[in-house]
């Protein structure tokens, strides 16, 4: 949920990037006047994490306009549509396909009904 956000909870595709990521953005933070130009990084980042929380929500709900449905319905209308798929994913379990790919393909299938959740 964006409420809670922290980039330091963030994952990082390299572990290796994420004091280059946290640099940059606390770089963009202090550059931007979003944080206070003598700012330490953790001060900055903070000051990100802030922003994320505060202007994202409403960011998302102007895009995407106020939900007529609660999230229990969403959900039930995705599994609806996606199980079918979703159990064809699982199968090819039987047939040999790697796990790997059958849990990326699921995700790629509930992934459309998770991105509600952080609403």
């Amino acid at each position: 949920r964006l409420s809670n956000f922290r980039v330091q909870d963030c994952g990082c595709f390299r572990e290796s990037d994420r004091t280059l990521v946290y640099f940059n953005i606390a770089k963009l933070m202090r550059s931007c006047g979003a944080a206070p130009s003598s700012a330490v990084d953790e001060q900055a980042l903070e000051a990100f994490n802030g922003l994320v929380r505060k202007t994202l929500p409403q960011a998302f709900r102007n895009v995407l306009g106020r939900v007529p449905f609660q999230l229990k319905h969403y959900l039930a209308f995705s599994l609806a549509r996606n199980c079918p798929r979703m159990m064809d994913q699982w199968a090819q379990l039987a047939h040999g396909r790697e796990p790997r790919a059958v849990l990326a393909d699921s995700l790629d299938v509930l992934f459309p009904a998770l991105t509600v959740w952080i609403l």
